[in-house]
């Protein structure tokens, strides 16, 4: 909202905007766009843990492209999912004098990091989720994942559904959730575990099986039929996999540079939904 009043763009109230101007002549402020445009080196910096993951190199690829198309470089450096190669990582990128900042965190102490710097350039953070803290984000919707991926099987007449989890991590417990609350609501008998339990699965009792990460999947029998997430480099096995929306780095970009052009502060949330890439024509069940 203050972004359109200090442009003049439409959507906003008179009154509203009246408001705004009325409270940055309080504050003494008067931000100079075109001044802070001649100062930029017209590069954007990606930090993430490493290009040889797939969901990581397909962000990049997409960030590229798009930044491109907006007259902008991407400068990539990579953490090799380490507290201090990240810090070696982002002073690389600094030294760049990059414009801002996309980063995809090894942790929660990636926040830190960055809010401990003296100077850090406007910052979006891609692919994390970090609730309601005062950071632009865009994440995708894991709990909306899970539910995604039950439905579809459900569709396809199935009703012995297996969730089955690999090490304990935020996004896999989200997935977990999103899955049973799609058991609840569809009124399946789902059944859940973890890898740990993978000896004690009677897999005769389940036609279909959620992995809850692209590594899980590797270990459920061609029996049953499989779904799951990210899972760019599972096409070789066919695999129906739940993934990132194609436009999810892009909209990092945009959320970037909107925060470049328009220096007012503030911060967004993004949740994106997860998007079916259906590598095999699964058999529709029947009874």
């Amino acid at each position: 909202t203050v972004s359109r009043c200090l442009s003049g763009r439409e959507g906003v109230g008179e009154a509203t905007r009246a408001r705004v101007l009325q409270l940055c002549r309080e504050m003494g402020y008067n931000p100079n766009f075109t001044e802070t445009a001649h100062h930029r080196s017209g590069r954007i910096g990606f930090l993430c843990s490493s290009l040889s993951q797939p969901l990581c190199a397909k962000l990049a690829g997409d960030l590229e492209q798009h930044l491109a198309q907006l007259d902008y470089s991407l400068v990539v450096a990579q953490s090799q999912g380490n507290r201090q190669g990240e810090q070696a990582a982002l002073q690389r990128l600094l030294a760049q004098h990059v414009d801002g900042l996309i980063v995809m965190p090894t942790s929660r102490e990636t926040r830190k990091l960055l809010r401990s710097q003296e100077q850090s350039p406007e910052t979006v953070y891609l692919s994390a989720y970090w609730g309601d803290l005062p950071e632009s984000y865009v994440a995708v919707d894991h709990f909306l994942g899970g539910q995604a991926a039950v439905r579809y099987l459900h569709k396809l007449g199935h009703v012995k559904i297996l969730f089955l989890g690999g090490e304990e991590s935020e996004v896999c417990n989200r997935r977990r959730s999103g899955a049973v609350s799609a058991f609840r609501q569809l009124q399946l008998d789902g059944v859940c575990a973890d890898l740990r339990q993978l000896e004690e699965v009677a897999w005769e009792n389940f036609t279909a099986v959620i992995a809850g990460d692209c590594a899980v999947a590797r270990h459920c029998p061609e029996s049953v039929t499989t779904v799951s997430f990210d899972g760019e480099h599972l096409g070789q096995w066919g695999i129906s996999t739940f993934d990132s929306p194609d436009t999810m780095a892009g909209i990092a970009a945009d959320i970037l540079l909107e925060k470049l052009d328009r220096p007012v502060g503030g911060y967004s949330h993004r949740m994106v939904v997860p998007q079916l890439r259906q590598r095999r024509n699964e058999v529709k069940r029947h009874g």
